[in-house]
């Protein structure tokens, strides 16, 4: 789902790395606080996605926006890095449209998005090409295993990478760069930094 950036502002704080000299009697006269820093410079980002949540035997999807305090640097390097991750068909026993696969706000069924080939290899390239018909997202199967790159630049709800079994076979393995059931980047290598500190 789509994500925005707000311009950076700054939040003006005063920290010290000790608290106001107590008046109390037996004080040391020239301890006193010592400002570290004046605050930071951050964004928000909205983040618009679906939250899916299971309830009993159906299931309960909807909206929600999220927001992140951080920067963002959407193109680190020249060419962008993209989010990656990587699946294996572990099971090739897909029972009708039971196994869901999601990638960002996508869902892809089998049977119903890609045929199921008659060994894992085959699910597994047909998959890919499910994949790399959705927008901004791109797979590459090499035998059973497909290596996932999501769109450039994204972050927050974009980068779910995760499946949802309503069979008896749990059909696939997932390898994560970083955070599960994500997406992710190459370490050192996020467009999402923490906010900066300003020097005092």
């Amino acid at each position: 789902m789509p994500g925005s950036s707000q311009p950076k502002f700054k939040i003006l704080v005063a920290n010290f790395s000790s608290p106001m000299p107590s008046l109390l009697r037996g004080r040391l006269a020239n301890v006193g606080p010592v400002k570290i820093r004046t605050g930071f410079e951050f964004r928000h980002l909205p983040q618009l996605g679906f939250a899916t949540t299971l309830v009993g035997s159906g299931m309960a999807r909807s909206v929600v926006v999220s927001t992140l305090q951080e920067n963002l640097e959407p193109f680190l390097t020249n060419p962008p890095q993209r989010p990656t991750g990587i699946v294996e068909v572990t099971d090739n026993g897909f029972q009708g449209t039971f196994a869901s696969l999601y990638l960002g706000p996508y869902e892809i069924v089998s049977n119903r998005d890609y045929v199921v080939g008659g060994g894992a290899g085959a699910t597994a390239t047909n998959i890919a090409a499910a994949i790399s018909n959705l927008p901004g997202y791109d797979a590459i199967a090499a035998g059973a295993v497909i290596t996932v790159e999501g769109p450039e630049g994204a972050v927050g709800d974009r980068l779910r990478f995760r499946a949802a079994y309503r069979g008896g076979a749990k059909n696939f393995t997932f390898t994560f760069v970083s955070e599960d059931e994500k997406l992710d980047y190459a370490p050192n290598l996020s467009p999402l930094r923490p906010p900066t500190i300003l020097p005092p």
